[in-house]
């Protein structure tokens, strides 16, 4: 394993894996206690080499001692809390003689974001999506399907049902695409279109060339099939006669309206799946359109960034990521939701962490700046100051729950760490084949990570198996490292350069990520942990402990049960 000389890397955590005991790792000197005999008591680790693992106890003290020589560094904690429940806050006392404590809170506001964030879809139609649907067993339906405009084309209408049976977009069709074996009904709502009322107008030149990304003739040339590829068919067959017949397969319909009638042209809704128009019309889904389908903000799309509209401007750029990420949605409602779980829930933060991950697989062949927020064509983690992408919300939010999904606007940080959390596993963990092991997992929680981790042949440095807190802790170490391209295998989201993965013949890349690019990080002192009491279910907590640390460095922490603690000395 190679090791920068900058710093000393040392991994303290709870491996919650029952009764497991560590291997020798000829890279460290570790000093552990064996779980099956000391689960409770004071135990001693002696940091010499890269990491040291802790095996799982049921909470305790930890006494951690690092010979640092006469370098300065710094110290830092993680405390991973791998419960999903809050878990109370460690307590830790260091030997005073060696180090000036890190007092001050370390976090400077942050400039404003370069633009308001996009967001996708709402926490309401989310629920829906992901929340337990009733199937019923039998064949399909064909005859209601057959009643709706398979056969449309260029300038027939038609009124879609948005919220109920009443509430209605009237539109037209605009343009109609295939590539031989699938079909996409661009429908523009008719005070949308050209020398509408609202402050910006679809025309047909941006619809041209919104198609041109999303479906060409030919094969690996554009989203549908890029996306299909990674995670599979978005319908096709199934044993239930409440949904769409599987023939609907054929047909994908995008309807271009003002979404929520906000008139926006910075910020608000860009797109969304609804998984009810994957319903037959019913006096329970009365307003279901029967059809594959998404909604996309038609302001955004045409908001022109400069005098005159190109489809790399923010506004419509960010409408063809949202394209990519609408369409994982709906792949996954059909892989996992219908396949694998006869509508069983996926929940909300999982969903949303695969389709991030499609739009930043997608990013450079789409030519987008994606959520990490660098041009396409710079593989590497950029300039420090960026306002861009997800991870400015992400570095003053790193401490909350990856599972929290909030109906507020406080939901756009739900993203940026679900983005951050994401971009760790696939850059880590094979990519787009991790992803698709993801979605085509029956899981649908965080077992589902895990699970898909091993899918991938993915093991600690012991050979054990990964487990979500080892998985979390990991993620803590790699950000906190991310400002040095030679971080240890496994602890990389910055290499200076793409992260390439290869599912079927289609390679995909992800550039590097630098935490530190994107504004200060929320770094608590440990005063202030002490203050918070608790930790948030499923988190890291970072904590400078120490500044210009020397000598014999010792420190003592008492930590509740399911929190695992990783130092990192820089």
């Amino acid at each position: 394993m190679k090791i920068h000389p900058s710093f000393t890397l040392l991994l303290i955590g709870l491996i919650l894996v029952t009764g497991c005991k560590k291997k020798e790792d000829p890279a460290t000197t570790t000093t552990t206690t064996d779980p099956t005999t000391d689960t409770t008591g004071p135990r001693s680790f002696t940091g010499t080499g890269s990491y040291t693992l802790i095996p799982p106890n049921s909470g305790g003290e930890v006494t951690f001692t690092q010979e640092l020589g006469t370098t300065t560094k710094d110290i830092y904690f993680i405390y991973t809390n791998s419960s999903s429940a809050t878990a109370t806050a460690p307590t830790a006392t260091l030997n005073q003689s060696t180090w000036s404590p890190a007092q001050q809170s370390l976090q400077t506001p942050s400039a404003p974001l370069a633009l308001p964030l996009g967001q996708r879809g709402t926490p309401t139609i989310s629920a829906q999506n992901n929340g337990p649907q009733k199937l019923i067993p039998g064949i399909a339906k064909n005859q209601s399907w057959l009643k709706s405009p398979q056969a449309a084309a260029v300038g027939d209408t038609y009124s879609f049902k948005n919220t109920s049976a009443t509430d209605l977009i009237p539109a037209t069709l605009r343009k109609v695409l295939t590539d031989g074996s699938i079909t996409v009904n661009m429908w523009v709502a008719n005070d949308a279109w050209t020398g509408c009322a609202l402050p910006a107008c679809v025309t047909q030149s941006m619809l041209d060339a919104v198609a041109g990304k999303f479906l060409l003739t030919g094969a690996d040339n554009d989203i549908y099939d890029w996306v299909t590829n990674a995670l599979g068919a978005p319908w096709g067959t199934h044993s239930f006669k409440n949904i769409i017949a599987p023939s609907a397969a054929n047909q994908i319909d995008i309807l271009y309206f003002d979404i929520s009638a906000d008139r926006s042209q910075n910020g608000g809704i860009v797109g969304f799946f609804w998984s009810k128009d994957n319903f037959i019309a019913d006096a329970s889904t009365p307003h279901s359109n029967e059809r594959l389908m998404f909604y996309m903000d038609s302001v955004l799309l045409a908001t022109p960034e400069g005098s005159s509209w190109e489809i790399t401007d923010t506004w419509p750029a960010d409408n063809i990521s949202t394209l990519a990420h609408e369409f994982q949605h709906m792949i996954h409602y059909y892989q996992k939701n219908i396949l694998l779980n006869g509508g069983a829930a996926t929940e909300t933060w999982l969903n949303e962490l695969c389709s991030m991950q499609i739009e930043d697989l997608l990013a450079d062949k789409l030519g987008n700046k994606g959520p990490r927020g660098v041009a396409s064509t710079d593989p590497t983690a950029g300039a420090a100051g960026n306002k861009e992408g997800r991870m400015p919300l992400f570095v003053t939010n790193n401490f909350y729950s990856i599972t929290e999904w909030n109906s507020d606007n406080t939901v756009l940080r739900n993203y940026a760490i679900n983005y951050a959390f994401g971009a760790y596993l696939t850059r880590n963990f094979g990519g787009a084949a991790l992803l698709k092991s993801i979605v085509q997992d029956a899981s649908t929680d965080s077992n589902a990570v895990a699970n898909a981790v091993a899918a991938q042949s993915k093991t600690q440095s012991d050979g054990s198996a990964h487990t979500l807190a080892s998985i979390l802790a990991g993620w803590g170490i790699a950000n906190l490292l991310s400002d040095t391209t030679t971080a240890p295998t496994g602890f990389t989201i910055n290499s200076g350069a793409n992260f390439t993965s290869t599912v079927g013949t289609t390679t995909y890349n992800q550039g590097s990520i630098n935490f530190y690019n994107y504004g200060t990080p929320k770094i608590f002192t440990l005063t202030e942990v002490a203050a918070l009491k608790t930790l948030p279910g499923l988190s890291n907590t970072y904590i400078k402990a120490s500044s210009a640390a020397t000598g014999s460095y010792v420190a003592k922490v008492t930590l509740p049960a399911q929190v695992g603690l990783a130092v990192v000395v820089k």
